[in-house]
């Protein structure tokens, strides 16, 4: 069960309800959704368990390292949503060339980015085709050099609300 977003003066009371859900059995995982590293501290101040997972928005245009570095640190699984960026810029060339090299859609390269990143990803879509796209990611793998070229797109594009 995850607290959707970091409302102010909120969040502290909603956390250690879900901690007593889960104590009690309720549920078996808590986790939190667009908080940033300045939530999560606050949470070390009053949390007696830190969240299992932090679902916040991450694409190739918007990496967050260092919430990533972050998490990792603190084994805080990280799902990341909106992979594909609500379609923003979907004709930057080196995506299109990485994907005429696999062979993959440009979908598939930005969804590949992610799971090779070690995130949880949450991409949406109604569509049959899109969806089997969106399974069809295990035959290949993004090249030590690829992930590096993807690196460089980073323009901290949100796409989504920004806590």
């Amino acid at each position: 069960m995850l607290l959707h977003f970091p409302v102010p003066l909120r969040r502290k009371q909603a956390w250690k309800v879900l901690e007593t859900a889960q104590a009690t059995g309720k549920v078996r995982s808590i986790g939190v959704s667009n908080y940033t590293i300045r939530h999560l501290e606050e949470m070390t101040h009053y949390a007696r368990v830190l969240p299992a997972v932090n679902q916040v928005e991450i694409h190739v245009f918007l990496q967050q390292p260092e919430l990533l570095r972050y998490c990792a640190e603190r084994n805080i699984i990280v799902e990341a949503y909106s992979p594909l960026a609500h379609a923003r810029d979907m004709n930057e060339p080196v995506i299109q060339g990485l994907a005429a090299t696999y062979q993959k859609t440009y979908a598939q390269i930005m969804v590949k980015w992610c799971l090779q990143k070690g995130l949880i990803v949450l991409p949406k879509s109604v569509t049959p085709s899109r969806i089997r796209e969106n399974i069809e990611l295990f035959d290949f793998e993004l090249t030590k050099q690829d992930m590096q070229q993807l690196a460089q797109l980073d323009k901290n594009l949100r796409t989504c609300w920004s806590p």
